[in-house]
């Protein structure tokens, strides 16, 4: 129901919050395809166009493959990367079941995100979205723990800090959280994805928020 759809998007805007569009676990990868996903995509972009100060990112990633090379895994980011900039929008990169299959080390998640990062108009937000929510995201950065995941993580950040503006963290574990938000590069932003501890991580502490 694309009406209804859109009029609760104006309804979230009309409040001042932002949308996060096609990028929910139980949408991308679990029943809404990338062909719906643009057309939703394209559709919020085009509401937001009349409202001051409508902020719309939208998700992208590879789940309309199913590539288990990196070079197909470049090839479909770029895809999804290039139709949401084509259509004026902002992008929030996210996690790739296909980069997971398909990766040797951490050498290629940095190979392959150096390589998406380098080619984005504006800065996006990257999504690490947790084994918690995605038993198929196990090992994502090249590590089962997450904490040497985390400083492989960094390592991309730092190098492309010009072209990210936050990234988005899923483990639910308040503490892995604010260890990795004492770390990231200047003026990059940590959003926060702890349905449990929300408040206190939005809130922060005297090392940052």
């Amino acid at each position: 129901d694309w009406d209804a759809t859109i009029t609760y998007r104006r309804h979230l805007w009309s409040w001042g919050f932002g949308v996060a569009e096609a990028m929910d676990t139980a949408q991308r990868g679990m029943g809404l395809d990338w062909k719906n996903a643009l057309e939703l995509i394209g559709r919020s972009i085009k509401a937001s166009k009349d409202i001051a100060g409508a902020e719309v990112w939208s998700g992208a990633g590879t789940d309309h493959v199913s590539s288990t090379n990196l070079d197909g895994v470049l090839a479909a980011y770029e895809e999804q990367c290039g139709a949401i900039e084509k259509l004026g929008g902002r992008i929030i990169l996210m996690a790739s079941r296909a980069l997971c299959a398909s990766a040797k080390s951490a050498d290629d998640y940095a190979k392959v995100y150096d390589r998406v990062l380098s080619q984005v108009k504006q800065p996006v937000i990257i999504h690490w979205l947790g084994e918690m929510f995605d038993p198929a995201l196990q090992g994502y950065w090249g590590s089962a723990d997450h904490y040497a995941a985390m400083g492989i993580c960094l390592s991309v950040l730092e190098r492309n800090a010009a072209k990210v503006d936050g990234i988005k963290i899923s483990l639910l574990d308040k503490d892995k959280e604010i260890a990795m938000r004492r770390k990231l590069p200047r003026g990059v932003r940590m959003y926060t994805g702890d349905d449990f501890n929300f408040a206190e991580l939005i809130e922060g502490d005297a090392q940052g928020y």
